[in-house]
């Protein structure tokens, strides 16, 4: 740990140098440092402002125009292999190439009402069943 640790650090500083060698304008600084810089702009600690409130050479005035951050979750791009095999290697089923059936994908949630029948309710995220295509 405290290797990779070090060498993190050795990277870090080769960069800079070289960077500097470049003759643009390079500054660097401690976390401390940033963190003062957030608390003086009356910012969160979040990584997309500290970006903003690094070094010596901050704003003085520090206009954000976005009100919230957008945040993704990655879906995964399903799997390579579309057989399952018996223990014998032989195929015993087949999976399905797309990701997505009748509008519904992996990671929605979905609330149904169910009017007729004897499972008659109001289905929320997780008290359904799994759907198939068969």
């Amino acid at each position: 740990m405290l290797r990779d640790a070090a060498l993190v650090t050795a990277t870090r500083w080769a960069v800079y140098n070289k960077l500097k060698e470049t003759g643009l304008s390079i500054e660097s600084s401690s976390g401390a440092r940033t963190k003062m810089n957030l608390i003086m702009c009356g910012l969160p600690k979040e990584h997309y402002y500290d970006a903003c409130c690094v070094g010596k050479s901050k704003p003085l005035r520090l206009h954000i125009a976005a009100t919230r951050v957008q945040q993704i979750t990655a879906k995964g791009r399903g799997v390579h292999s579309r057989t399952n095999l018996s223990k014998y290697g032989f195929p015993v089923g087949y999976l399905p190439r797309h990701k997505e059936y009748f509008g519904f994908q992996t990671g929605d949630l979905i609330k149904a009402a169910i009017p007729k029948g004897k499972k008659r309710r109001l289905a929320r995220p997780g008290s359904l069943p799994q759907f198939r295509k068969f």
